[in-house]
């Protein structure tokens, strides 16, 4: 059983022990720049990463990938190869760019993808989805009765999978295992530290059982 220690002062999220946390990041086509915020704090974090995507290389937002040189990720792990995400202490999907008009297209669209995340729901596996990732909590089946926050463009789409939207553009909603955020880099600190607080009562729950 991991214990995450957490500290809060004047306003900052101080992570006192929060290393080797397994988690995996989930990556679509059309990735935004909020990816390599992530892969860069975690890591320096001490967390242990492994990214996976519907196919071996995705590419980045086309319009990120020519004002920050974003480039093609080559993946750990295709989903398909992933059997057990009770592996994992935390599941990150990244969001997606609307340059195709469909964001997160491919993880939507992925059988794979959408079973893994029911496995992972099913085993208490924080998961964690930021802006349009949002859709695919939704597409999963994972926020009927789940208190979210989405784009304003999804609304519908949430409101149709059950979800009850609790705004947009606001800190990370936290509501059990499940973590949905927006503004991705301007609440870097607290997706992180959300995503600890979640991991924390689920094993203080596992605890009391």
């Amino acid at each position: 059983m991991k214990i995450y220690l957490l500290l809060l002062i004047l306003g900052f999220t101080v992570i006192l022990s929060a290393a080797n946390v397994q988690a995996l990041f989930i990556i679509p086509d059309n990735y935004g720049a909020n990816y390599y915020c992530y892969l860069e704090t975690c890591s320096k974090m001490g967390w242990q990463i492994t990214t996976a995507a519907v196919s071996e290389v995705v590419t980045p937002c086309p319009n990120y990938a020519g004002l920050l040189g974003c480039g093609n990720v080559t993946v750990d792990a295709l989903i398909s190869e992933i059997n057990d995400p009770g592996e994992y202490d935390c599941i990150m999907l990244m969001s997606s760019t609307s340059v195709s008009g469909n964001p997160c297209y491919d993880l939507l669209n992925d059988v794979d993808t959408l079973v893994l995340l029911g496995l992972a729901d099913a085993e208490d596996v924080v998961i964690w989805a930021g802006c349009s990732a949002i859709r695919v909590l939704a597409s999963a089946g994972l926020v009927n009765g789940v208190n979210v926050q989405c784009p304003t463009s999804y609304n519908g789409e949430l409101t149709a999978a059950g979800a009850n939207i609790v705004g947009s553009k606001i800190p990370p909603v936290i509501d059990g295992n499940i973590v949905t955020t927006m503004r991705g880099q301007y609440y870097t600190s607290q997706n992180i530290f959300a995503i600890l607080t979640a991991m924390s009562a689920l094993n203080n729950e596992e605890v009391r059982k």
